[in-house]
């Protein structure tokens, strides 16, 4: 079986019906004990939920599409023999779950030849389904994104900003966010990687700079933003292939000024850490 068999738009229902499906699983579990595991710090944890939701996911996937890889954030990994990968983060923004606070999603990307292709974040809550295939476009609710064209003044520029809970990651996003503040219209910090994608994708945000990332925080909310005209770059610049540590999104118009604080506080923070 190789990819070429199965077409963008078929990937992309697939993937918008598992996250609904998935996205029932969070709201039932909202009531429920969530048996609380911390990982590496008191914030970055996982819960009973996203064990739930990855297992549910993760068989869809084989189920479907039994020959193509998964790599989901809780371990599930499949190493198949397309040139697809599934990309799953079942809960972005755990800790806002476990204290109730519905900013958070069930995000599942398709990584073709190499290649972010298709994107699904759906945060149940609001009943907010962000969908997009490469070439294709960017969907909200069934509603295709208008391109973000516009032209952005940084001082009006609303700019998220989440990331790792490591010292170093902490470090360098206190820099960024102090910079923005005194320059960017506002900052807001959601604690969810692909809803802030999807954010600037659909204009509740003009701009978003995280880090600390890993594979699933980025993967399907890469594909939304691209799709609605907005840019994903490192700070040098530079577009995909990216490493998921240190990313901005943002429309192109604000892009270069929001890189360029982004990248003056975090070097300024990477000369002052002691290591």
């Amino acid at each position: 079986m190789n990819s070429s068999a199965v077409s963008i738009e078929e990937l992309m229902a697939f993937a918008e019906g598992t996250a609904r499906e998935a996205g029932r699983l969070l709201v039932e579990g909202r009531s429920l004990p969530k048996n609380v595991t911390v990982k590496n710090s008191p914030m970055d944890i996982t819960t009973s939920v996203d064990l739930a939701v990855e297992s549910l996911v993760t068989k869809r996937i084989a189920g479907a599409y039994p020959f193509d890889s998964i790599v989901a954030e809780e371990g599930s990994s499949v190493n198949g023999t397309t040139t697809r990968r599934w990309i799953v983060d079942p809960l972005d923004g755990t800790a806002n779950y476990a204290r109730g606070w519905p900013v958070c999603a069930v995000s599942i990307g398709v990584e073709v030849d190499g290649r972010f292709t298709v994107g699904a974040v759906y945060n149940p809550f609001l009943n907010e389904m962000y969908v997009a295939g490469e070439g294709i476009g960017a969907f909200l609710n069934g509603e295709r994104l208008e391109k973000r064209t516009e032209d952005v003044e940084i001082s009006e520029a609303f700019v998220g900003i989440t990331g790792g809970y490591d010292l170093i990651d902490r470090g360098e996003r206190g820099g960024a966010a102090r910079a923005l503040i005194a320059e960017a219209g506002d900052v807001r910090y959601t604690g969810s990687a692909a809803l802030d994608y999807c954010h600037v994708a659909s204009g509740r945000l003009d701009a978003a700079f995280g880090n600390g990332y890993r594979l699933w925080d980025m993967a399907a909310g890469s594909v939304i933003a691209t799709e609605s005209g907005c840019l994903v770059v490192d700070l040098e610049g530079r577009s995909a292939p990216l490493p998921p540590e240190a990313i901005l999104v943002a429309v192109p118009s604000v892009e270069p000024a929001v890189r360029a604080i982004v990248s003056a506080a975090v070097a300024e923070s990477r000369r002052s850490m002691i290591y």
